[in-house]
């Protein structure tokens, strides 16, 4: 078998797993999961709420683009009742 550098990390391997970085907590496969400890959990939650804001900043940000999208994709596809709106407020968000 050619020499991997992960070799003894996993218990299939030989390895211990209960040190410290190791991906399983122990042999047994019911118990691989290892809780977050609160710095990990404090950072994953942060990261989450950045990557939110980021998100809704950018829709925000966006909105005129994509109602103007919307209203294109209207005025191509949709029946005459939709295509008269879309002119209608296409018109309207170039008069600004």
């Amino acid at each position: 078998m050619a020499s991997r550098p992960w070799k003894g990390v996993y218990p299939r391997d030989g390895g211990c797993a209960t040190g410290r970085g190791r991906l399983f907590a122990a042999a047994d496969p019911a118990s691989t999961i290892i809780p977050l400890k609160p710095r990990g959990k404090v950072f994953a939650l942060s990261t989450a709420a950045v990557g939110l804001v980021v998100l809704v900043a950018a829709g925000i940000a966006a909105k005129d683009r994509i109602r103007e999208e919307w209203y294109l994709r209207n005025l191509r596809f949709g029946d005459d009742h939709e295509k008269l709106y879309a002119a209608e407020k296409i018109e309207s968000l170039l008069d600004c």
